[in-house]
């Protein structure tokens, strides 16, 4: 990301995805087990764009902001 313009971090990138977020975790185990527990389907989709977001955590929420994209051929 350096090569397009990004400040480096100096830390390991981590790439992921963020499935959800939790605000409370009085009750993270019983998520963290239902998430488990889940039989999530298989989904076939096409991908026509990546885009990289941002998200900024604010008290009234995530404020998500697109970074850049690539169009997909």
């Amino acid at each position: 990301m350096t090569k397009i313009g990004f400040e480096s971090e100096g830390r390991k990138f981590k790439p992921h995805l963020t499935i959800g977020r939790v605000r409370d975790y009085k009750n993270i185990q019983q998520v963290n087990d239902t998430f488990i527990a889940y039989n999530f389907p298989t989904v076939e989709f096409n991908v026509q764009n990546i885009f990289l977001m941002k998200s900024e955590l604010t008290p009234k929420g995530a404020i998500y902001s697109v970074q850049n994209s690539v169009k997909l051929s």
